[in-house]
């Protein structure tokens, strides 16, 4: 199971940590861990940006050759308009043995009156898939949401050809439910 740790460090001049997003302050300090992996909220754009250089390289691009390059600006915009906001949750996935930073989760379109949000998962650079990690992730990413959020449920959407992805969300509880979009399959775990 998942173990929470709560770390301790000074607030900064607005009462949230220094150098943390204002819209996720109140969990800057929260980690949740497993036997492999650790698990902790992206709060800086510095760490954002490590995350985006792998997501971007080249050994990540040839399985997602779609994927748009975002500039700098761009990069820039995302994180004043959807991270400081509060928008999107970016959790970054670490392993345990030598702190190296192996993916992450993002929570996003948060609906307080449904108590829902949107995940999804990165587990890089690429000789890392089928190794577990996502299995491990998820369940942590799931009790964080939880304890931060309240939330009662969780979905994901993947492409319809996406059977890895499909396989390791129902592993993980998430259910297939109906969907409008042919290409695509929705499931969500109810909490």
């Amino acid at each position: 199971g998942a173990i929470l740790k709560n770390h301790t460090a000074s607030p900064g001049k607005r009462g949230r940590p220094a150098g943390t997003t204002p819209g996720i302050h109140h969990c800057h300090l929260l980690m949740y861990t497993s036997n492999d992996i650790s698990l902790r909220p992206v709060t800086t754009f510095a760490e954002w940006l490590d995350i985006e250089k792998i997501t971007n390289g080249p050994a990540y691009l040839q399985y997602d050759p779609e994927k748009p390059m975002m500039t700098p600006a761009q990069q820039a915009t995302f994180w004043r308009d959807f991270v400081e906001t509060g928008q999107f949750i970016i959790l970054g996935i670490y392993d345990r043995e030598n702190s190296a930073l192996i993916g992450h989760i993002t929570a996003f379109d948060f609906d307080p009156p449904l108590k829902t949000c949107e995940i999804g998962i990165n587990v890089l650079p690429p000789e890392n898939f089928g190794l577990g990690i996502g299995a491990a992730a998820i369940p942590l990413a799931l009790g964080f949401l939880k304890a931060q959020w309240d939330l009662a449920s969780v979905h994901m959407l993947t492409h319809a050809s996406n059977i890895p992805s499909q396989k390791l969300f129902r592993k993980c509880g998430f259910k297939a439910v109906e969907w409008a979009e042919k290409d695509e399959v929705k499931m969500v775990y109810q909490f």
